[in-house]
């Protein structure tokens, strides 16, 4: 049975990387360090109405935070670079299309969040925060 050229295509680009080194390292390197936030989204989703307002208001800031910061540009220049990629070589651009989806419903949460953030009621502010904010306001 012959291969689909695409499929041997893809098969030449990743014996290459094995040989030239891998290529890929980096990127699996990024979803590690993305994959150990997992939990604390977890843990601030089990904590919704357990949990002190304030300590629950900081971890969902700090979540807000990653997404804005680093989940949602990973997945842009994923998205640009590594899926446009994967396309070409298998030569259909619909090959990565479920996990564009996947980016497209992350980034579509993370406003609903922020939105819902910013909708709360203002989350008291501990002696500490305050000591804090006064510092900073100092500098």
């Amino acid at each position: 049975m012959r291969k689909a050229a695409p499929l041997r295509r893809l098969q030449r680009t990743v014996s290459t990387e094995i040989h030239h080194g891998d290529v890929s390292e980096p990127l699996r390197e990024e979803h590690k360090q993305i994959l150990k936030q997992r939990e604390l989204i977890r843990g601030a989703a089990d904590a919704v109405g357990a949990a002190v307002p304030a300590t629950l208001g900081r971890d969902i800031d700090r979540i807000d935070e990653f997404l804005l910061h680093r989940l949602l540009p990973h997945a842009c220049a994923e998205e640009e670079a590594v899926y446009a990629t994967v396309g070409k070589i298998l030569d259909t651009p619909r090959a990565t299309a479920t996990m564009s989806l996947e980016h497209a419903e992350i980034s579509r949460l993370a406003e609903r969040l922020r939105r819902m953030r910013a909708e709360s009621a203002p989350i008291p502010i501990t002696e500490g925060a305050k000591d804090q904010a006064s510092a900073r306001q100092e500098r």
